[in-house]
């Protein structure tokens, strides 16, 4: 199915309207591996101001709003929007000021889910890829297309590179390394795994928090293991492996939970 029109402004870009959005900016020809990793860092921090909840000092559940990454080069510029609560990357905007709704293609499900993995790359050359990509975006690419296809691409790297790396230190590490040797590298399973099941962490809490199951502004990381119903802690190269029972209330399964910092 062929990604429906947005309208030049999508719903919840309209936020830019009613409040101060704060914007992190990053010249994208001048990026290497300090920089790439001091601006997750700055990320990192603003959600943890943001955030009533943390677990193993990754911000989980921010109280709202929304932050914007400004990716420049030149005179010419793309903003990304993403919303605070969950890292979503909810619209992107164009070199002429125009605003595309990312909800009307998959975008969520695709970069949570580890069926709709597809392989991209990350590093250098991905980042001038996705910015020249987002700078002429075409929401009226129709399905099957090169240009949609290299467009959903774009929006992985994006979400990846920008939504991921300020939470998931394993994502950051792999990405700042990637500008380090100044080289491209398609992204990892393993590392997609670890962005598909802190979702499913970080839903769980939410979804706890919304149904007053944690009552505290901030509690410490054993009351969230209780409530979250984890059992055992196993290291498994060097990653924290949470084993919990399969129950309807919680996501079920291994869960891996990595440190933010």
């Amino acid at each position: 199915m062929a990604a429906a029109p947005a309208p030049a402004l999508a719903p919840d870009a309209a936020a830019l309207q009613l409040q101060a959005i704060r914007t992190f900016i990053i010249d994208i020809e001048h990026v290497g591996d300090r920089t790439y990793h001091t601006l997750m860092r700055s990320i990192h921090e603003y959600n943890l101001q943001n955030s009533p909840f943390t677990c193993l000092n990754a911000a989980v559940t921010p109280a709202g709003g929304y932050h914007m990454i400004l990716l420049y080069k030149g005179q010419k510029s793309v903003r990304l929007l993403f919303r605070d609560s969950d890292g979503y990357l909810v619209a992107v905007e164009d070199d002429l000021g125009s605003w595309y709704d990312s909800s009307c293609n998959p975008i969520l499900k695709l970069i949570t889910s580890i069926v709709y993995f597809r392989p991209v790359t990350v590093g250098p050359k991905a980042l001038n890829d996705l910015f020249y990509r987002l700078l002429k975006y075409d929401n009226n690419a129709t399905l099957g297309s090169q240009t949609l296809e290299l467009q959903m691409k774009a929006l992985y790297r994006a979400c990846l590179m920008f939504g991921e790396g300020p939470r998931i230190r394993h994502v950051r590490r792999f990405v700042s390394k990637r500008f380090k040797v100044f080289m491209d590298l398609e992204f990892p399973s393993d590392l997609w795994k670890l962005v598909h099941n802190w979702g499913h962490v970080s839903k769980y809490i939410i979804f706890c928090y919304d149904n007053n199951m944690l009552e505290a502004p901030q509690v410490d990381n054993a009351e969230y293991m209780s409530h979250m119903r984890i059992m055992s802690f196993i290291e498994i190269q060097g990653q924290r492996t949470i084993y919990t029972p399969t129950d309807a209330a919680g996501p079920g399964g291994a869960l891996l939970l990595v440190k933010a910092n």
